[in-house]
């Protein structure tokens, strides 16, 4: 691994204009949007609770699996990010998933997730790792469902 050289400000810089990317990924319901940001090696996983950990290997993979497959279903969502942190090549994250109705008391449904990044010297990610709660966001679709939400979940065959 070679050693990350770039200044925390170059970082910054980076995390905000993938920010705004990302908000406009949501409003295009286009992930695809982001693909610029990562690496031709990256890898991209993601913790799915029961149901294991995904991982998509290169820029071709993480575009197939992950922005083209796995994002469908999740119209009108979005990821709101809490917060990030900054340390060297490394980014942590704090996102939730908001579907995009309102609960009758005019609250957010919403579910919790993380991400663990690293980028290189070129600022592009090279590793990503998504963690959320599965079995929290089966009870959100239960809930969506029960307030008579139309909710239609993305299909997910296994990598």
């Amino acid at each position: 691994m070679n050693e990350f050289t770039r200044a925390r400000a170059e970082v910054v810089e980076m995390t905000e204009r993938w920010l705004k990317a990302n908000k406009e990924a949501e409003a295009r319901r286009d992930w695809s949007v982001l693909m610029p940001f990562y690496a031709e090696a990256a890898t991209y996983c993601y913790t799915i609770g029961a149901f294991g950990r995904r991982e998509a290997r290169g820029f071709d993979e993480v575009r197939r699996l992950v922005m083209d497959r796995d994002m469908v279903g999740f119209d009108g969502w979005t990821f709101p990010y809490d917060w990030l942190v900054i340390d060297g090549d490394k980014i942590m994250t704090k996102w939730h998933m908001v579907p995009p109705f309102k609960r009758k008391d005019g609250t957010a449904y919403r579910v919790l997730g993380m991400s663990a990044i690293r980028i290189d010297n070129d600022l592009k990610i090279v590793e990503m790792e998504d963690s959320m709660d599965i079995a929290a966001f089966f009870a959100l679709v239960d809930e969506l469902r029960r307030d008579g939400h139309d909710v239609k979940l993305p299909s997910a065959p296994s990598l």
